[in-house]
Parts: structure tokens; C-alpha cells; sequence
């Protein structure tokens, strides 16, 4: 009969400062998150023309992403503006160099630069 190591032991000689590390990075990429997604709740959207809403809204979408996203992704996180303007302002975020486009068709992704 084995005996199966809870989670939480040391695995490939990590130490507890490792786990704590870790704890509070995934915590501050948490903390972070909430706030982004609040200001994009917060937004005050009746005093922006369309472009520059459809461009705002967008681009906060993305600072809430981590990693990699797909249009499908944005689209859905931001069901009140049509995929033709997150398409628009994916491609003036791309122009400005804030994010970076990878892949072609339907395996295409996006990622923020840093």
C-alpha cells in the first residue's frame, strides 16, 4: 500500500518561505484583480463618445486579463460593446504596442507587453 503525500509537504525540495512566496504573490495578483474589475464596473460611460468607450473599456478588460487572452475572452467580459468595435480596439492597443498578437485564425491569442 502506498502512502500518498498531502499537497502541502515540501515537493522538490521547496521550503515553507517558497510556499509563503507564492501565497502572497497569487493573493496580490487577486487583490489586483478585484480592483480592475471594479473600476471597470465604476466606469462612467455616458460621458464617453463610442470609440473612446468601446478603447477604455477594452483596455481595462485586458489589464484584468493574466497571461494570454482571446478576443472571445474580451467579448465576453464586455457584452454591452459589439465584437466589430472590440475588434477595433484590440487593433489600436496592438498599434500602440500595448499588447502583442501571437498565432493566426482560430488559434489566435493576445498577451500584454511588458
Amino acid at each position: 500500500m502506498s502512502v500518498i503525500k498531502p499537497y502541502y509537504l515540501n515537493q522538490n525540495g521547496w521550503t515553507s518561505d517558497d510556499y509563503y512566496g507564492l501565497h502572497r504573490y497569487l493573493h496580490r495578483l487577486f487583490l489586483r484583480y478585484d480592483k480592475k474589475k471594479e473600476e471597470i464596473q465604476s466606469m462612467d460611460i455616458s460621458q464617453m463618445t463610442d470609440e473612446t468607450k468601446a478603447y477604455d473599456i477594452v483596455k481595462a478588460s485586458v489589464d484584468t486579463k493574466i497571461g494570454k487572452f482571446t478576443k472571445r475572452e474580451i467579448v465576453n467580459i464586455c457584452p454591452s460593446i459589439s465584437e466589430k468595435s472590440v475588434e477595433a480596439a484590440i487593433k489600436k492597443l496592438m498599434d500602440e504596442g500595448y499588447i502583442i498578437k501571437y498565432g493566426l485564425g482560430k488559434n489566435t491569442f493576445y498577451a500584454k507587453t511588458f
